[in-house]
């Protein structure tokens, strides 16, 4: 029988506390690429719970540490035929996920789920190549979650179960926050706006420190200031709880400084705004056609 939803009553965690609260994790992490082992990296540092398991990669960008509590193999062949995950985790390039999802079918069990991080792979997709019994869960976090400090928005399929998505949310939550949704076509904006959102402020600290660099500063300290400014303005927006065009307005003094910077980034169109939204349509449109 399918396990009922969570409600206001009965959270993710609570259903986990119920039903199993494992101290310890085993998982299949296919793809050892930034993301991979940005998320590995963060399973390290949990001191909540313990995450052990495999990982698969036949070219990994880098060699995972020695004392990280995975084994690595670059083959499939080579998992030991026991081995039994309660996640598989895949975080592979679309490309690559195209041409061997299938053989990941072998662990298709009641007990094991499904979790994809692959831009613009569907559930569909998932199930069409791992069959209509596998308990998916599409994911997109984005790179901050290598030092907890990530967003990661997931999407159950109709098929999985309550006690699953709690079991998912435990093993995402040391990455960062996590949201649930339940519309799938909302993956593609939230693609756009927090998968792909790290670029975008890499840009501007790369683009304050130029700026400040042309205005006569020294590379260092206008890196420093640039990096401390986006930080520190990241933490007041994130721990106040004020909109964030009021944060804004107080800092724009009339006739000041601040005001004549926003007059040229607000200006004539394309002003700021603008150039962001077309981005974001430009990062979820290329979503969709990944899928």
């Amino acid at each position: 029988m399918q396990k009922p939803k969570p409600n206001q009553s009965q959270t993710p965690d609570t259903i986990l506390d119920q039903k199993q609260n494992p101290d310890k994790i085993t998982v299949l992490l296919v793809g050892f690429g930034q993301m991979g082992r940005a998320i590995l990296q963060a399973w390290q540092h949990n001191k909540s719970f313990e995450v052990t398991g495999i990982v698969i990669d036949p070219a990994p960008v880098n060699p995972m540490p020695s004392h990280w509590r995975f084994t690595y193999f670059d083959d499939f062949r080579a998992i030991p035929a026991d081995f039994s995950p309660q996640i598989v985790l895949f975080a592979v390039k679309p490309q690559i996920m195209e041409a061997q999802l299938g053989r990941y079918k072998k662990f298709v069990t009641p007990d094991c789920l499904f979790i994809s991080v692959v831009a613009g792979k569907t559930l569909a997709f998932l199930a069409k190549k791992l069959g209509p019994e596998a308990h998916l869960i599409r994911v997109m976090p984005n790179t901050p979650v290598a030092i907890g400090a990530g967003m990661t928005v997931m999407c159950p399929s109709a098929h999985c179960k309550a006690v699953q998505v709690a079991l998912a949310n435990r093993l995402l939550s040391p990455l960062g926050d996590v949201a649930i949704i339940t519309e799938e076509k909302l993956m593609d904006a939230v693609t756009a706006l927090s998968g792909s959102g790290p670029a975008y402020i890499f840009l501007m600290i790369e683009a304050m420190r130029d700026a400040g660099i042309a205005l006569g500063l020294p590379p260092k300290l206008s890196s420093q200031l640039a990096l401390q400014t986006v930080a520190g303005a990241g933490m007041l927006a994130r721990n106040l709880d004020v909109a964030p065009e009021i944060l804004r307005q107080n800092v724009t003094s009339k006739g000041g400084t601040t005001e004549a910077a926003l007059s040229v980034l607000r200006g004539k169109s394309p002003n700021l705004s603008d150039l962001v939204k077309v981005a974001m349509r430009a990062a979820a449109e290329r979503s969709k056609e990944l899928s």
